[in-house]
């Protein structure tokens, strides 16, 4: 074995590595530290090359960080004083970063990992559940089944979501022929708790315009009807293929788009997805519209909830069939 010390471009720093000079050695692995990182050095025979690999320990996002993904506008719509305020409060463990409606899924979730304690949607879910299971237990479902669109069957709740049967048993607990979801099981047992039985009116409204919504308007927007759009843009056809599959149907176009398609993810709780294609020098567009009944018949997290969840579901097939 030859030993050679070398500057490794960009680490500032020598570092030992081994040049292997017998055939019979294949390549072996090495490591170096180089300050914050460590570098994985890899020596294969007869050509010299050096192949590394960069294993990084991010490091603790600071203010700065977290303030220049932010909008900097001070909204207050994260219930802070101002973008700052927020940054400063997350860097302290103070202050969810999934509070910002305008900070991205994939920040998010890089900066709640380096921190090490934020919450992902679905924890906030479980955690969610826990309190509406208790609640359960006072609801007599035999009074309830037909204000909500449901039925008993065995002492328990039938109810269809999404074009699939679940049954709902008196713990809260989920039964299905399909995968059951927390994204369904939350907002499904809060639709029991809260429905008032409003029937559908058949005038479809934005989200902002529902009651009570304001401080989610935006989180909706970015975090559902975005995501949507961009689903749909990437993959049109499968995506409202598998709409399709979802229980979703074609209806007269609405507002002059080029999809209208309702889907149920709750019997009294539809959703109306319009999608308008890029023409030129506009861009796509894909609308979110409820009947004015809904904000009667479910709480405004549930909505939420519920939109997050189907996205994530369909982004999750596409990845597994796309």
């Amino acid at each position: 074995m030859a030993l050679k010390n070398s500057v490794w471009p960009g680490c500032g720093r020598k570092i030992r590595h081994k040049i292997a000079m017998f055939e019979h050695i294949k390549c072996f692995p090495e490591t170096a530290d180089c300050g914050k990182e460590k570098i994985l050095i890899k020596v294969t025979i007869g050509t010299n090359k050096i192949q590394t690999g960069l294993k990084m320990t991010m490091k603790r996002p600071s203010v700065l960080d977290i303030l220049k993904h932010l909008p900097r506008t001070n909204c207050k719509e994260c219930g802070q004083a101002g973008c700052m305020a927020f940054a400063t409060l997350a860097t302290q463990g103070k202050q969810e970063l999934s509070g910002c409606p305008y900070l991205s899924d994939d920040i998010t979730k890089e900066y709640s990992e380096a921190f090490g304690k934020q919450k992902s949607f679905e924890q906030q879910q479980a955690e969610s559940l826990v309190f509406v299971q208790e609640k359960l237990k006072d609801i007599d479902f035999d009074q309830v089944a037909e204000s909500l669109g449901g039925k008993c069957v065995d002492e328990m709740l039938l109810v269809e979501c999404l074009g699939r049967n679940f049954m709902l048993d008196k713990s809260g607990n989920l039964h299905s022929e399909c995968h059951n979801n927390i994204w369904v099981q939350v907002p499904l047992i809060s639709y029991v708790l809260n429905c008032k039985g409003i029937e559908l009116s058949g005038k479809w409204v934005r989200f902002d315009e529902l009651e009570n919504v304001m401080s989610w308007s935006n989180f909706f927007t970015h975090r559902c009807e975005h995501v949507f759009r961009q689903v749909a843009d990437e993959h049109t056809e499968l995506f409202f293929n598998i709409i399709g599959l979802l229980g979703g149907k074609p209806v007269e176009q609405q507002f002059s788009s080029d999809y209208s398609i309702v889907i149920y993810p709750l019997p009294k709780v539809p959703f109306l997805l319009c999608y308008w294609r890029e023409e030129g020098e506009f861009e796509s567009t894909l609308r979110i519209y409820f009947d004015k009944s809904t904000s009667y018949n479910i709480d405004v997290d549930s909505i939420y909830a519920l939109g997050r969840g189907i996205i994530e579901m369909i982004k999750k097939i596409i990845l597994r069939h796309g």
